[in-house]
């Protein structure tokens, strides 16, 4: 039996196993599409390889084929733990039919293309008027409920058209590597109202995304501010490095131009009246900013509970604010420890408990550690102030990012 090439099929332009990326739900974008030349990732690429071994009709002898000799322990598991899975969903029973990587129509896309898939492995039952579908998931990432998984929909959808016979359809999605796999079960009616919204999102995103390129642009970004946008974070990463790395200004004649090549048009606000143009910053801004936010506190917390240093950057401890509990009573106390003018005491205290601090310090002559020092022990030592916990914030190394920015 000829081996099949599982990273040379072809794939539509959105494609059921991608079509996840355009549904706003799953935390998508209908104005972005992901270019199908990006370079596969070397998980996926192993993926593949086991994706061939498993593409045969008879996999009782699959354990005994020189190829799956070959494999490291940890990928027989995998496979081992495939073939268990598919034996109990199936219980047992084979069916009369079994299609390996077969591929499907599904539906027409916008622009006259037609959406095809390949699916995995399909049992049929004729008698039984059902067919089982397996999509094997060789990589760590968990995969959408098998309920509400985009591609197994349009798997099941292409299945019913392919077949007219069939009453139901299950599709199961086998994670090896996670140790779990995922049943749903359809009919024509529960499917009819997950294609109406596969429709629409589809006519959603052929209306605002760049059909020659399939890439996000400037049009997009009015749709939503979503910080989980893919070219939301790629244009941050690229903005903010540029900026800090050329300090770059508005208000500069000479300041080069960092926003050749952005998908959008980044320009000085004060240049421009247009409220479209305004909203569409705005829309950017909003996303940057959250986006930004998210950034910060991701670091942190992988640098405080995973203990993992953050390339380019230091944890530092910021001091919490100390408060004075009880106003009159801590002059009276200050007053009488540190011999001082009530009337001094009571204008410092209405303004800041630092400018307390100035006053003990100039007094004495102390430097400003001392006098802190000095005051705070008074005022604790008799209860009287309040320090809440200090609090970790990341501060930069004295270099830029692109001294840590892989080239």
């Amino acid at each position: 039996m000829a081996e099949k090439n599982h990273g040379a099929r072809a794939h539509s332009t959105i494609s059921p196993s991608g079509f996840t990326t355009i549904d706003p739900d799953q935390g998508g974008c209908p104005g972005f599409v992901r270019p199908v030349n990006e370079k596969p990732h070397p998980v996926t690429v192993l993926g593949e390889k086991l994706h061939e071994l498993m593409d045969r009709e008879d996999l009782t002898t699959l354990v005994d084929s020189p190829k799956y000799q070959e494999l490291d322990l940890w990928d027989k598991r995998a496979i081992n733990f495939c073939l268990e899975s598919l034996n109990e969903v199936t219980d047992g029973l084979i069916g009369e039919r079994v299609l390996c990587e077969p591929r499907f129509e599904i539906m027409p896309l916008p622009d006259g293309e037609i959406m095809t898939g390949h699916v995995d492995r399909v049992h049929l039952y004729e008698e039984m008027r059902t067919a089982y579908i397996f999509d094997w998931k060789f990589g760590w990432t968990p995969v959408e409920d098998s309920e509400t998984n985009w591609q197994g929909i349009l798997y099941a959808y292409g299945i019913f058209n392919s077949f007219p016979w069939l009453e139901s359809v299950f599709v199961t999605f086998i994670c090896p590597r996670l140790k779990t796999f995922k049943t749903a079960k359809w009919t024509p009616q529960t499917l009819t109202p997950k294609i109406a919204r596969a429709m629409t999102l589809l006519r959603i995103a052929y209306e605002h995304s760049s059909p020659e390129t399939w890439v996000y642009n400037e049009v997009n970004c009015s749709r939503c501010a979503r910080v989980c946008c893919p070219k939301v974070g790629q244009i941050g990463v690229d903005l903010a490095t540029r900026f800090h790395n050329d300090a770059i200004s508005f208000d500069d004649p000479d300041a080069p131009d960092v926003t050749a090549g952005f998908p959008l048009k980044i320009v000085d606000p004060r240049e421009t009246d247009d409220p479209d143009e305004l909203g569409r910053m705005l829309n950017l801004s909003r996303s940057l900013v959250a986006w930004a936010k998210l950034v910060e506190e991701t670091a942190l917390s992988v640098r405080m509970e995973k203990g993992i240093d953050i390339t380019g950057w230091e944890m530092k401890e910021r001091r919490p604010n100390l408060v004075i509990k009880a106003t009159n009573e801590a002059i009276t106390l200050l007053e009488d420890k540190l011999k001082l003018n009530p009337a001094v005491l009571v204008a410092a205290s209405k303004l800041s408990f630092p400018k307390i601090i100035s006053f003990v310090k100039s007094k004495y002559g102390l430097t400003t550690e001392e006098a802190q020092a000095k005051v705070c022990g008074i005022l604790k030592e008799a209860n009287l102030l309040s320090e809440g916990e200090p609090t970790n914030f990341l501060s930069p190394l004295k270099k830029k990012p692109s001294d840590f920015v892989a080239q």
